[in-house]
């Protein structure tokens, strides 16, 4: 099913850079990288249309996170974000398959290398290899069954906005918003052919500090960013390591930057928390528990070091000059669960994760597919982990994208014969 035309078209996909551009990377070349997909699906003998967020919806919307929304109202950066959807079938089938993957990927850029069935490059195994491959794997099911178009409709998304915390709100939200319910909904994500049915969302706090710098020789002259930010990533570490126990949280106290001299007093930094969890009412709960820290925190900074040389002439004025925003909140989760498709599924050898799933799951623009299947899965070649995504050393190989384009080949079939 990968045969010698779709590995040369998977290669050339990889080459494009198709970072995403809240990572820094060129928003054209999103573009770029869904012209040649189309093109593509166009040759397998796919329908295509293209569809682009409108930005007053994405703005509107208060979950939109705020690097989106920065971006989202630049005049014409979302025209170079459009959604690719290939469809192939009958519209009024009485089944419908929807299958999403996305073509954004992280930073850096990497070299594309093929090498004895080893494919290396940046969105090997996350998330261009995956879309390629059931691509693949749909077209071939219907080349094989010329009825098959009467009894299930397919669709492949291939979408942007997954990476760089986007969390879909320009590419999977609104392509689901604008389709009916489906019968199936499989994100093509690397899961190492298993199935997940639950999807964690996140939460990001930026705690940011401006005031003017000082020098080793008056240290006490100004507001020193590196203690205070230390002390809040500190207090959040110490304040909620008890309360996310058994929660089904993720704490991740992420990245804190004040500067790199050691002769020099930061009055300005930044400080990252990221909380993943796995359902909205959880998520209100540790965001409450959040800003509890944070007030804490700062009162007790100012009572430590206030009197003191050290910081009196600055804890004081602490209100002033620290600043803390939610970057993204009140986004869904995903956990739904159906022994009917659990069934169709592990016949096409794709089984749902063993036991509790919530140990397993991770974070995708999955989270938008609560209500937009009878069920939505995750399942796709590959590991997060053990294929190297986000990493330089990312890889997939051939024959794992020909057994999954095999699987959903025979997942359209089956779903085919299935009662409506």
């Amino acid at each position: 099913m990968i045969d010698n035309e779709a590995i040369d078209f998977l290669l050339r996909f990889l080459d494009v850079p198709s970072v995403s551009p809240l990572e820094g990377g060129d928003p054209a070349q999103t573009r770029r990288a869904q012209d040649l997909f189309a093109a593509f699906a166009e040759s397998r003998g796919f329908e295509v249309s293209r569809e682009v967020a409108d930005p007053a919806a994405v703005l509107a919307d208060p979950r939109t996170p705020v690097r989106v929304r920065e971006q989202a109202g630049h005049g014409g950066w979302l025209s170079d974000q459009p959604v690719v959807a290939a469809s192939i079938g009958d519209p009024d089938a009485g089944r419908t398959l929807v299958i999403n993957a996305h073509v954004d990927t992280v930073s850096p850029h990497l070299p594309v290398s093929l090498h004895d069935g080893v494919i290396r490059a940046r969105g090997a195994v996350d998330d261009k290899g995956p879309l390629v491959a059931a691509l693949c794997g749909v077209a071939e099911a219907y080349l094989g069954d010329p009825d098959l178009a009467r009894r299930v409709r397919t669709t492949v998304l291939s979408v942007p906005g997954e990476e760089g915390g986007a969390m879909g709100c320009y590419g999977t939200k609104p392509a689901l918003e604008q389709r009916s319910r489906a019968s199936l909904l499989v994100f093509a994500e690397p899961t190492g052919l298993l199935v997940h049915d639950t999807s964690f969302a996140t939460m990001t706090l930026e705690v940011t500090m401006a005031a003017p710098d000082s020098t080793d020789d008056f240290p006490y002259e100004n507001a020193n960013a590196t203690l205070v930010l230390g002390a809040v990533a500190t207090g959040l570490a110490s304040g909620l390591k008890d309360h996310v126990e058994g929660r089904n949280v993720r704490c991740c106290i992420a990245g804190l930057h004040t500067g790199t001299q050691h002769n020099r007093v930061y009055g300005s930094g930044r400080l990252l928390v990221n909380i993943a969890y796995c359902d909205s009412e959880t998520a209100v709960a540790v965001q409450v528990r959040v800003e509890e820290i944070l007030a804490a925190t700062v009162a007790r900074v100012k009572e430590e070091y206030g009197p003191s040389r050290f910081g009196r002439l600055w804890a004081g004025d602490l209100d002033s000059v620290l600043h803390w925003q939610w970057l993204k909140q009140g986004l869904p989760s995903l956990r739904n669960r159906s022994e009917r498709y659990e069934a169709l599924l592990a016949e096409c050898g794709l089984d749902r994760l063993a036991g509790d799933q919530l140990g397993e799951a991770f974070t995708s623009d999955a989270i938008w597919g609560q209500d937009a299947a009878d069920y939505t899965v995750i399942c796709g070649p590959g590991g997060l982990d053990s294929h190297g995504a986000h990493t330089d050393g990312e890889y997939v190989t051939v024959g794992e994208l020909d057994e999954y384009a095999r699987r959903i080949a025979l997942l359209v079939r089956r779903l085919a014969d299935t009662a409506s």
